[in-house]
């Protein structure tokens, strides 16, 4: 028998970190790729739908090849809610060897891809073990009395947001949009557009 994942939250901060935030795609796909920044990333793919998003069927696929999170990180680090990674490890650095600027912030960025979807699927490999959930908006909203719920140990197998709602915004600036999330300029990095 599996150990279920679980998650605490206020409904409250869902709506308001997912869906008033974050109700396009840019500032979405610019969140998950920070995620990806702060597990040392140095390759992320971005799949899109070529063709007219179906809230029913359309699914944007984002993988990287950064630090995996073990099945205890992610129920000590990544499903708590407001966890403060800075606090928390004593760092504000990445690990090394490339020891990049950490760009998360308060462990709420996950939430972004509610702004456009109802599910986010997470798979995650570290140290030869794949873990791999699902986040169910609807499920969640479902549970806001109880103010946790668990996440379902999903049987797909690659990380993605489905169910996308047809708020996504086409035409040049998703390049240019999620670009300023990225405006890091240090000594060691240099990332971003302006």
């Amino acid at each position: 028998m599996s150990n279920p994942y679980r998650i605490d939250f206020d409904i409250s901060t869902i709506k308001h970190l997912g869906l008033q935030m974050y109700a396009t795609l840019p500032p979405v796909i610019g969140e998950l790729v920070a995620n990806a920044w702060d597990a040392n990333a140095t390759e992320v793919e971005i799949t899109i739908p070529e063709t007219p998003i179906d809230e029913h069927r359309s699914e944007i696929v984002i993988k990287d090849n950064g630090i995996g999170m073990s099945d205890d990180d992610i129920r000590k680090k990544y499903l708590i809610v407001g966890r403060d990674r800075r606090e928390n490890e004593g760092t504000d650095q990445t690990p090394a060897p490339l020891s990049r600027p950490i760009m998360g912030r308060k462990g709420i960025g996950k939430f972004s891809a509610f702004g456009i979807a109802k599910e986010l699927e997470i798979e995650s490999a570290s140290k030869g073990a794949t873990s791999r959930f699902v986040m169910d908006y609807d499920e969640m909203l479902a549970n806001a009395a109880h103010r946790h719920a668990e996440v379902d140990l999903g049987g797909r197998r690659s990380e993605i947001q489905h169910d996308v709602e047809p708020r996504v915004s086409r035409g040049g600036c998703l390049g240019k949009r999620p670009a300023y999330r990225f405006s890091v300029r240090t000594r060691k990095h240099k990332l971003g557009g302006g």
